[in-house]
């Protein structure tokens, strides 16, 4: 990363190299530094997907949610099939007050994407909340099958099948 510092001090327009250290940054758990790094690289390529998603997490890790809303919107307005974005969106959004919106980013992301883990497992918790267990149950069988040491999920198919009476 030293090296990548010293040439940016050279050439600070670099989009490319402004993303890669904004990756960097973020990955060492320096959102801030990331993203006044991804900022720069955005301003060179507006349109890149790859660049705003990474913006849009570092937006997350400094809590600012609406700013993180507008660019993972912007995101699916470039690439409707972004897994992340919808899964980054569904998070965002309050499941109080924008439940189909909520529904729909984790369906989407899994749709887009059927082994995102996260929206997987999301999903199926959040339609459990809603008591929607015929769907919830086939997805927690399904994150059971493609990665079984996730405790929450038996934990929660458990109860869906002693509440249906299948134990």
């Amino acid at each position: 990363i030293e090296e990548m510092l010293a040439l940016h001090r050279i050439t600070p327009d670099a989009w490319k190299l402004n993303k890669t250290i904004g990756q960097i940054m973020l990955r060492t758990g320096k959102p801030k530094e990331a993203l006044s790094y991804l900022e720069t690289a955005a301003r060179f390529r507006s349109e890149d997907s790859e660049i705003l998603m990474l913006e849009g997490e570092a937006q997350l890790r400094l809590h600012m949610r609406d700013r993180a809303k507008e660019t993972f919107q912007k995101v699916l307005s470039l690439d409707q099939s972004s897994a992340g974005a919808h899964y980054n969106l569904a998070r965002l959004l309050s499941p109080k007050s924008e439940l189909d919106e909520v529904l729909y980013h984790y369906r989407a992301a899994v749709d887009y994407n059927p082994f995102y883990m996260p929206a997987l497992y999301n999903l199926a918790n959040l339609l459990f909340k809603l008591g929607q267990n015929n769907e919830a149950e086939l997805l927690y069988r399904r994150i059971i099958e493609m990665t079984p040491e996730v405790a929450g999920a038996y934990n929660n198919l458990g109860l869906i099948l002693v509440r249906s009476g299948e134990t």
